[in-house]
């Protein structure tokens, strides 16, 4: 094992401790090691030049040629420089290394040597010879590139068992400075054919072009002009192709979808869907695959093909545009056609020169749901606009028996109760908005990405979206009537349509024909208990949270004691009770019973009727002091229930006494449960005793979750912490400003 060998150096004298901590951050004890040398410790001296230093070095090793040479450090390989000297610390672990742009110049020179072994052998090391960053760029600048991809171009039957890496090292070069410029659009084609000819190299390929399209215009200007959907429909149906390369292929696909210009995209999005390439993912990536392995990916293809629909939300209609003014012809005749007026008329009969007539006398517009005076003038509202248009006319041209059965269903309902459906639309268009994660957020490839849920049934369809639209509006329909919704309650239905068509949805359901099923099972009862019970788990999950249950525990004594003091207003507000006696029958068949404000003594008396006042305190004669009872005594404990002719256990849930002085009691029968209860515990809280009636446990435990909930709704749908936030030290001072009205800006 080598060993350190220190370089004798003068010790620093100093009388002054200042002066020592000046020079030791002057002066740094490094490490220095290099190939086939005993690594050596040395004084890093800060204020001599980096060559110097080097010379120095090398001069101690016997190094000839010190100008080839710098410092690296030996564990992150980052080159030292007269800029970066300055991170240097004492402890450092440095080695000297020949120059950059020395070694690239070498390295450039073998690759485009006339001996083709010495460049194959060459290629495969590439990745180990040119790993830093500052290596790469210089290979750059030197032109490196257009001789590695003019020698790939002549040997790529040679290189073939590395080129997989040669291409990985070259994506690394290119991201890594940005050197997109240097790759011809001879070699991107070569690429290109590579990407769906070879097995080997294919994920190789299709990942360089793919870095190339997030980077370059340039690079996708010739990307778009040379690759067809026929390419990828070939590669995603080839059997012999590795899953690797299927998923480094869609990966490209989505990247040259999202890069490409709304034209070059729309057509590219019609070959997709003419040539069945949802399906193929379908078939070929995803049923062969782990689909949360790929959900990234998926997500990210199914949110490219539905950016036009993020992009068309926030379209108006408009009138000058001869395929806008097309769609609405189109829409409104259709919507006749399902009130029994004329035949509907295609989108592709109609030529772009047809004139729009702004009036659509034979249509009932209040029947079709329409607010505004002109139709056009609808839909140049936003967020909707020409989607909800275009949508719309889908439904009614597409989906012809299923709008029928919208306007018939209006037909038995009073114009408050109608479905309006223009407005439905609307709302069915922000509904699948939120739940495909479409708007402002979503029109990056990012945001598509991380807001659009992946959806078997998205490869099922090549009208996925406007299919799930007349889908949804089919639901809105059925739920408005379930609900007996007014055309006021548009947004309530809205918000229940929404909840149904997220639950379905993260079913992933195969096909959009079971998830129309799916939907069409989700009735509105079910749906209410299933909010229900995602509301009841959501309380309780939180009630059960440490936090509230210490809240509840501050709570609870305020709670007890306001139902306390509510069955203390039932004894305040009095009660009357059937009359007893042990031998002979009273006078009176009632008797009434009153406390006093003061909560000290009860009153009661004889009573010949039963009135629906309270009896005054003057008319009740006799009194008993709560300081003079002994015992509250419950059911068949209670002398009158044992004197009784009826059984005990008749009696047992609705009888009590107070045994009060020696042997003298006073008897309380009641068949109100309510009643009972409230007089045993106003009592029983007189008494000084336990409160423990089921009746006033249920009570308190009601009143304290609602209270729990009404303090709790700042924080609805957030999630409470285990361990409350630290409290902050206390100022220095309590010197604290006020601002005055001067202090404000004007």
């Amino acid at each position: 094992m080598n060993t350190l060998r220190r370089q004798s150096t003068k010790p620093i004298s100093s009388d002054k401790f200042g002066a020592a901590a000046v020079a030791s951050a002057v002066i740094l004890k490094v490490a220095v090691q290099t190939d086939g040398q005993q690594p050596l410790l040395y004084e890093f001296n800060q204020k001599q030049p980096l060559v110097a230093i080097i010379r120095d070095v090398c001069s101690k090793w016997a190094l000839t040629h010190p100008d080839k040479y710098c410092f690296q450090h030996s564990d992150t390989k980052e080159f030292i420089t007269e800029k970066t000297r300055h991170q240097l610390k004492n402890g450092a672990l440095l080695r000297i290394a020949e120059l950059p742009k020395i070694t690239v110049k070498e390295v450039i020179a073998r690759i485009g040597a006339k001996d083709d072994h010495d460049v194959v052998a060459t290629l495969g090391t590439l990745s180990q010879s040119l790993a830093e960053p500052e290596r790469l760029q210089e290979f750059i600048s030197l032109d490196g590139v257009q001789v590695l991809t003019s020698q790939i171009l002549k040997l790529s039957r040679l290189i073939e068992e590395s080129l997989p890496s040669t291409l990985q090292f070259l994506d690394k070069v290119v991201v890594q400075t940005q050197g997109w410029s240097s790759l011809t659009e001879q070699f991107i084609k070569y690429i290109i054919n590579l990407a769906f000819e070879s097995a080997r190299c294919g994920e190789a390929a299709f990942a360089l072009l793919e870095s190339g399209l997030s980077r370059s215009s340039a690079f996708v200007q010739v990307v778009t002009s040379s690759v067809t959907i026929a390419q990828l429909q070939a590669l995603f149906s080839r059997t012999e192709a590795s899953q690797d390369s299927k998923v480094a292929a869609l990966t490209f696909t989505t990247t040259l979808l999202n890069k490409c210009t709304s034209t070059q995209r729309h057509e590219l999005l019609s070959e997709v869907h003419k040539r069945h390439i949802p399906e193929l993912i379908q078939k070929t990536i995803v049923a062969k695959a782990n689909a949360n392995e790929l959900s990234s990916q998926l997500s990210a293809f199914q949110g490219v093909c539905l950016l036009y629909a993020s992009k068309k939300i926030y379209t108006p209609y408009d009138r000058n545009n001869k395929t806008h003014q097309s769609f609405l012809l189109s829409f409104m005749m259709a919507c006749q056609a399902s009130m029994g007026r004329i035949r509907p008329v295609g989108i592709g009969s109609l030529s772009a020169s047809s004139e729009l007539s702004e009036e659509f006398p034979d249509v009932d517009t209040s029947r079709m749901g329409l607010l505004k005076a002109e139709p056009a003038e609808e839909f140049e509202e936003v967020p909707g606009g020409l989607l909800a248009l275009e949508c719309l006319a889908h439904f009614a041209l597409n989906w012809s028996d299923e709008c029928d059965q919208h306007f018939v269903s209006n037909l038995s309902r009073t114009a408050v109760q109608q479905c309006p459906f223009v407005r439905v639309g609307f709302a069915t268009i922000r509904i699948l908005a939120d739940v495909l994660g479409l708007g402002e957020q979503a029109h990056t490839l990012a945001g598509l990405a991380a807001s659009s849920p992946h959806l078997k049934s998205f490869y099922t369809s090549r009208t996925y979206f406007e299919d799930l639209f007349s889908v949804t509006m089919q639901l809105f329909n059925k739920t408005w009537r379930e609900m007996g919704a007014l055309a006021v309650d548009v947004d309530k239905v809205a918000a229940v349509v929404k909840r149904q068509l997220s639950l379905v949805l993260k079913q992933d359901l195969p096909d959009l024909t079971a998830v129309k099923a799916g939907l069409m099972e989700m009735n509105y009862s079910k749906i209410s208990s299933v909010i229900e019970e995602e509301k009841s788990r959501v309380d309780d999950a939180t009630s059960q949270s440490r936090p509230a249950k210490e809240l509840a525990s501050r709570i609870r004594p305020t709670v007890v004691e306001l139902v306390k003091s509510q069955r203390l207003n039932v004894l305040q507000a009095g009660g009357f009770f059937p009359n007893w006696k042990e031998k002979e029958k009273k006078k009176s068949s009632m008797w009434y019973c009153r406390l006093h404000p003061n909560h000290m003594v009860l009153h009661w008396a004889e009573c010949e009727t039963v009135g629906n006042t309270p009896v005054p305190y003057d008319q009740l004669t006799n009194k008993i002091l709560l300081s003079d009872v002994r015992e509250l005594l419950i059911g068949k404990d209670c002398p009158h229930v044992k004197s009784s002719s009826k059984k005990p256990g008749a009696l047992s849930n609705s009888a009590f006494a107070l045994m009060y002085n020696n042997d003298e009691y006073l008897g309380f029968l009641t068949e109100d449960e309510r009643v009972f209860a409230s007089w045993v515990d106003g009592l029983r809280g007189l008494l000084k005793q336990n409160m423990n009636e089921p009746s006033f446990v249920r009570d308190v435990d009601m009143i304290l979750e609602m209270e729990l909930k009404i303090r709790l709704l700042a924080v609805e749908n957030a999630q409470i912490p285990e361990q409350s936030p630290p409290i902050p030290a206390d100022p220095e001072d309590m010197d604290f400003h006020y601002k005055s009205e001067n202090d404000f800006p004007p």
